[in-house]
């Protein structure tokens, strides 16, 4: 969100660039944690369903968003754009973030026979 507030600002190449890195580091951690959240938690037989509905989940408004943003940026201005398209992704991820149970999630031990 913050990288692209910073492009929205045109701020200067290497703080762009460093939000950036940063940004991209976030979402590999996420993905790691993300995925082994999953096996854990998923069993063996149901995990490529399950991970293929998240996929499809998490790509399928992609396209609406790509179609909306050319006239949203005539409409208004691409700065703007930009702007609201981060608030209303760190208003998402926040979201994320309201269950109990997300906040407080724990690995689960197993004890290595399942292997």
């Amino acid at each position: 969100m913050r990288v692209l507030l910073a492009f929205a600002a045109e701020a200067p190449v290497p703080v762009v660039l460093l939000l950036g890195a940063a940004t991209g580091s976030g979402f590999a951690l996420f993905d790691i944690l993300w995925n082994t959240a999953m096996a854990e938690r998923i069993p063996p037989h149901a995990l490529s369903r399950a991970s293929s509905y998240q996929w499809m989940g998490s790509l399928i408004l992609l396209p609406v968003g790509f179609l909306a943003a050319g006239p949203a940026a005539e409409a208004t201005s691409p700065e703007t754009v930009i702007v609201v398209g981060a608030i209303l992704t760190g208003t998402v991820l926040a979201l994320g973030l309201i269950p109990h149970e997300t906040r407080t999630m724990r690995r689960i031990e197993r004890d290595g026979s399942h292997v």
